[in-house]
């Protein structure tokens, strides 16, 4: 098992999108419909219907 970290999402990572795009579709196996919205607005709907009335404290990084 190998692990790399860096950050292709800002300006200056030469072929950051390539990056991305290759590990969404190429290593995930995700189609090419997926996009980030599709899957935060997903996954907030999981989280809704997990948690119910009930109130969160939510701590998240990133950017939408």
């Amino acid at each position: 098992m190998y692990g790399l970290q860096f950050h292709p999402e800002v300006a200056h990572t030469p072929r950051g999108r390539e990056v991305y795009s290759n590990f969404v579709h190429g290593v995930c196996g995700c189609g090419k419909a997926w996009t980030m919205r599709n899957y935060a607005d997903q996954a907030v709907e999981e989280i809704r219907t997990q948690v119910g009335g009930e109130q969160v404290i939510l701590g998240l990084s990133g950017r939408r």
